[in-house]
């Protein structure tokens, strides 16, 4: 529906925000993920560790945890803020900002657009 969207959630005590999309325009977070027509090579009957790490991490939750959704929720309405408003540096544009809350440290993991993303580019 080409309607901006702003990841946001957590893996264990790390939170990430990002990448802001803008469809057409920015990378999104689905660059780097297969397309849902690429076949999975999951096969049930093959043991190697791969498919088994595959099979198990699908169905992972992350617990969660009550200050880094905070922080993470903060950061993404900030973030929100900013691109409506027009004003401030949208830091998450292209980007992902991920949130070490043990180390209070921050880190930015930059996207690259995918002109072939199913879900972004101007194909889909």
């Amino acid at each position: 529906m080409k309607v901006p969207y702003l990841n946001a959630g957590y893996r264990d005590g790390v939170g990430v925000v990002g990448p802001l999309t803008l469809h057409g325009k920015t990378s999104c977070y689905e660059c780097f993920k297969p397309g849902p027509n690429e076949k999975n090579n999951l096969n049930p009957t093959n043991n190697n560790l791969d498919n088994i790490k595959e099979r198990f991490y699908k169905r992972y939750q992350a617990p969660s945890f009550g200050p880094v959704n905070a922080i993470v929720s903060n950061i993404a309405v900030l973030e929100t803020i900013k691109f409506l408003g027009g004003f401030g540096k949208v830091n998450s544009m292209d980007k992902e900002i991920i949130i070490d809350a043990i180390d209070l440290e921050l880190q930015f993991k930059e996207y690259q657009r995918d002109p072939e993303c199913w879900h972004c580019s101007d194909k889909s």
